[in-house]
């Protein structure tokens, strides 16, 4: 599969002058891969210092910025199957005058497990008179070192695991018993007959698919969270006796 790529998710947090902005929104969710480095940063930070908890209220930071540690210089790395959930607190601190302090903004951010894609063996083989009724090509999608798919069991509905297939011309479309978005994709075996000899190949792209919460802001996935597998199916010649000179020797 592909590796993820350590590439960074700059989080903004908007201080607005005089409001700080946080009465506004109290609270923000991402989704982020297995490994991604995460930096939340507060804007406008002028004339205010700042103040970064973790869950248990330990302060973690005192700068605008704070970049989420973990292994790889990344949010830790899912270790199983089920995402791990963090969360910080950004507290606004005023630095002239009265010691004025903000309300306090939660930073959700939600590490989702990395996965491995696997279709069979890269290949399947037919001969031209033993093409089956249907040809089912399957994606089956492991979560790092668990022999399952990503446990997501407890997070928002809008987040799930989506498939996406395709049949590179000239290979023949598939039916609506397996649907380019399923797991499963079923090419009818008389579409195999009536292409005739030759490889034929399809694709499955799967990666994280993640709609719009309740606050009606759109989440996104920042990392590299798709995965790509191909598969080949191979239809070879039936031979003829016909075809085939066949010479009597008497000895």
């Amino acid at each position: 599969m592909n590796k993820n790529i350590l590439k960074p998710l700059i989080v903004i947090l908007l201080l607005l002058t005089g409001t700080l902005g946080l009465h506004a929104a109290r609270y923000d969710t991402s989704y982020v891969c297995s490994g991604t480095q995460v930096v939340l940063t507060a804007q406008n930070a002028t004339g205010y210092t700042f103040r970064w908890l973790n869950e248990t209220n330990t302060q973690v930071g005192t700068a605008a910025s704070y970049t989420i540690p973990g292994t790889a210089a990344g949010v830790t790395n899912v270790p199983g199957a089920a995402p791990v959930r963090l969360i910080y607190k950004l507290i606004a601190d005023s630095t002239g005058g009265a010691s004025c302090s903000s309300d306090t903004f939660y930073k959700i951010v939600y590490a989702l497990p990395a996965f491995k894609v696997a279709i069979d063996s890269g290949a399947v083989f037919y001969c031209v008179g033993s093409i089956p009724t249907n040809v089912v090509l399957a994606s089956n999608v492991t979560a790092n070192n668990a022999a399952t798919p990503p446990t997501l069991t407890g997070m928002p509905a809008y987040v799930s695991l989506a498939y996406s297939w395709v049949n590179t011309p000239p290979s023949p479309a598939g039916t609506p018993g397996g649907t380019p978005t399923g797991q499963t994709y079923t090419v009818p075996g008389s579409a195999l007959v009536t292409a005739g000899p030759g490889s034929y190949p399809y694709s499955n792209t799967v990666a994280y698919s993640l709609g719009t919460y309740s606050l009606g802001v759109g989440a996104s996935a920042t990392g590299t969270c798709t995965v790509t597998k191909s598969i080949t199916v191979d239809i070879t010649p039936q031979p003829s006796i016909q075809n085939v000179n066949v010479t009597t020797t008497f000895q």
